[in-house]
């Protein structure tokens, strides 16, 4: 019995193809757009913070964060390092995410959390935190009410 030979055309089809590479050119050109996009918007953002901090008069506070044993993150007065709050464990999670994000900022760049971040309240209420290490700042009244109400009683917060 004599072996049977299947012929299988193993060429792509051409409209095959090219819609393939319609699909890859489509996505890099919106990633593309969507990464400038990104920046745009962060440009922006900076530039309205910027706008915000020399638009009027300020207050600005000082403060420092120590972790505790216990989970809890004793908030210090930046000038004189007495404990002024302290943010208890599983309270206050945007106040300890924003947090977590300038000290891994920090160590990424060597710098200890030692030096005091800056935290400042204009005329019109505008919320912002600062780290004068890093230069970077968030603009806390973006994120709602309740969460620059957070940073709004860290600011008032007096040493007991």
């Amino acid at each position: 019995m004599k072996p049977v030979h299947h012929h299988h055309d193993t060429a792509v089809p051409r409209p095959l193809l090219i819609a393939v590479a319609i699909m890859v050119g489509l996505t890099i050109i919106l990633s593309a757009w969507s990464s400038y996009q990104k920046h745009v918007i962060t440009a922006k953002r900076d530039a309205d913070v910027k706008e915000i901090l020399e638009a009027g008069e300020t207050r600005t506070r000082a403060i420092s964060f120590a972790d505790q044993p216990n989970g809890a993150i004793a908030v210090l007065d930046g000038e004189t390092y007495a404990v002024i709050t302290a943010v208890e464990p599983k309270e206050d999670g945007f106040v300890r995410g924003v947090l977590r994000g300038f000290a891994r900022e920090r160590r990424s760049m060597g710098i200890g959390p030692t030096p005091p971040f800056q935290l400042i309240l204009t005329t019109d209420g505008a919320l912002v935190l600062l780290d004068p290490e890093t230069k970077r700042e968030v603009f806390l009244n973006a994120f709602g009410p309740t969460n620059a109400q957070a940073f709004s009683r860290l600011f008032f917060a007096h040493a007991s």
